[in-house]
């Protein structure tokens, strides 16, 4: 069976790691770890790799860093191997290679996963040999802390944008540092890195398979199982799932029509694309764009609707395709909206329900949770649409 191919994007960061054959010691004195770093040093500098990250432990290495060609890491890995293998041999008497099999890799979506695999890179310490952070010197943890500068280090773009002052940056990520990484995504990160995929969100991922023509995501052990899907089925699964968890937090199901308009009747309509919505020449209507501004100009309509009401739809939007300016594309969504309530624990209510509905359908191993922090208290009074 031939090998898989690596994957390689330019300008995007990859995790490797190298670990001893049969778990054996790989490092057994500071001397050992002194050489190493040297020869990682001339590797880099030697194969234009920029290194941002790095944890040596007694029997593996991991190093995040950004390969300035595709055979880059793998000449690293070669110069490593004929030089310090090399050393660590003639050192200990022994014959052979140091490593067990090829090493593995992972590629890194920057915006949404660098600072994470950085963390948990550094984070290795503690939770492989339980030893406190501050006082191992073979991680790059403390450049990143404290003014303990080193030369290997490259800082990535996503570091510099903690801060714009050195100081700033080092607490920042030492505030950042201190958050515990959750075990789905520890279990993420180890499993892109021992199949060679990408560490990223789905949209970046079904980006990357597009445009490479093959899977890019980790998959799960073993042949896949036979299941013959009835789309119908499906939908209404969902939207019973949907109505049971939203009606359990006292959510009212509101619809709205496909064409928005003002006049009753709609007959013998064309088409045309504007930049926001979809219109329809010479007829005051268009195919609903989102079910935000939907539910507003409703609740706009109906005064009693605006004092402490909790609202939820779900049906087909029509938005202008990003490829094709001239192609309308069709998607269903689930949304909810709320109106008359004055304090932030709505809000709560909110991240609350969506944790139930996914847990719901089983899926919530496979959420991530964002949050966009929209400023202080009165930039966001002024966001958020008046009562």
């Amino acid at each position: 069976m031939p090998r898989k191919e690596r994957l390689f994007i330019e300008s995007i960061p990859q995790l490797i790691k190298l670990k001893g054959h049969n778990k054996e010691l790989i490092f057994r004195d500071e001397d050992d770890y002194r050489t190493f770093l040297g020869c990682l040093e001339q590797a880099i500098k030697r194969h234009v790799i920029r290194l941002h990250a790095y944890c040596l432990l007694d029997n593996e290495l991991f190093l995040l860093l950004t390969p300035s060609t595709k055979e880059s890491i793998g000449k690293l890995v070669q110069h490593i191997g004929r030089r310090y293998v090399f050393y660590y041999n003639k050192k200990y008497q022994r014959t052979g290679s140091l490593w067990e099999g090829r090493y593995n890799s992972c590629l890194i979506e920057p915006s949404s996963y660098f600072l994470i695999c950085q963390k948990y890179v550094e984070k290795l310490v503690q939770s492989k040999l339980n030893i406190p952070h501050y006082q191992y010197p073979w991680s790059s943890y403390l450049h990143h802390v404290s003014k303990e500068f080193q030369e290997i280090i490259s800082e990535h773009h996503e570091y510099t944008m903690l801060g714009n002052t050195l100081e700033s940056r080092l607490h920042e990520y030492n505030r950042f540092f201190q958050s515990p990484i959750n075990s789905i995504t520890i279990e993420k990160i180890e499993k892109c890195l021992n199949q060679n995929c990408i560490l990223g969100t789905l949209a970046y991922c079904n980006k990357v398979e597009e445009k490479m023509n093959r899977n890019v995501r980790p998959r799960c052990c073993g042949r896949p199982r036979k299941k013959y899907y009835n789309v119908i089925n499906d939908w209404v699964w969902l939207e019973r799932k949907a109505r049971a968890s939203l009606s359990s937090y006292g959510y009212q199901e509101i619809r709205f029509p496909i064409l928005e308009s003002d006049t009753p009747a709609i007959s013998d309509y064309q088409c045309s694309l504007t930049s926001k919505n979809i219109k329809c020449l010479d007829k005051n209507v268009s195919l609903r764009n989102d079910g935000t501004s939907s539910c507003i100009k409703t609740i706009a309509k109906y005064k009693e609707l605006q004092s402490y009401s909790r609202l939820w739809y779900q049906g087909p939007i029509f938005k202008i395709s990003k490829d094709n300016a001239y192609a309308i594309k069709q998607s269903h969504q689930i949304g909810v909206e709320s109106f008359g309530f004055s304090n932030i624990d709505i809000l709560l209510e909110q991240i609350m329900l969506q944790k139930d509905f996914f847990s719901s359908l089983g899926v919530l191993p496979f959420v991530e949770l964002k949050i966009n922090y929209l400023g202080s208290s009165a930039e966001f009074c002024f966001w958020r649409i008046p009562s």
